[in-house]
């Protein structure tokens, strides 16, 4: 199968921004959603596709379809191999909490610094990737940004990242992939 030997070298949730040769993860809940979306991930020449495993079976228009057990977490795992794993290059704190996170993270990342170690930060009131300050539209970005960023920080120096981690960041597996030296909890 010319399929199988292909390298996955991007990947996409939503079947519409597909480009060929792109993995697609269909995060659908059911069977029917799911059957639409692998539709139009074949018209946009998807090479592959992966949904949970607990929908029931149904034919599928695409020939190289994988169930996993638990989808949400395979954007996460999907983006930071994609990545060059940039996470398990760098000792990762996650600091997550109903409030302080902000506080805590500034204060962590600046001791860091102060000790001599290139330090990047990702959080609600921006991002530093080793060199600027960019803005930030979520506290905690989705698994291709947020790879995309660790990779950034890895190319700048970077040993150390501190990520703000909200809890709607945590329903929805956004830290998947990525292994945490430490884990800071705030006030809940």
């Amino acid at each position: 199968d010319p399929a199988a030997d292909r390298m996955v070298t991007s990947f996409q949730t939503d079947p519409s921004l597909l480009k060929e040769g792109d993995l697609f993860i269909s995060l659908a809940e059911d069977a029917t959603t799911a059957a639409e979306e692998l539709k139009i991930a074949q018209k946009q020449g998807a090479c592959a596709a992966a949904i949970g495993s607990s929908l029931p079976a149904f034919e599928s228009p695409l020939e190289n379809l994988f169930r996993v057990e638990n989808i949400k977490m395979l954007p996460g795992h999907v983006a930071q191999a994609l990545y060059g794993n940039p996470a398990a290059q760098m000792k990762t704190i996650a600091i997550t909490g109903t409030s302080g996170k902000t506080s805590v993270s500034y204060i962590i990342a600046g001791m860091l610094a102060e000790s001599g170690y290139p330090v990047g930060l990702i959080g609600s009131l921006g991002i530093y990737d080793g060199r600027v300050l960019l803005p930030n539209r979520e506290t905690t970005p989705q698994p291709r940004q947020m790879a995309e960023l660790m990779a950034r920080m890895i190319d700048n120096g970077c040993t150390h990242v501190i990520i703000e981690v909200s809890s709607e960041a945590l329903e929805q597996y956004r830290l998947a992939g990525i292994k945490l030296d430490a884990v800071c909890l705030t006030n809940v």
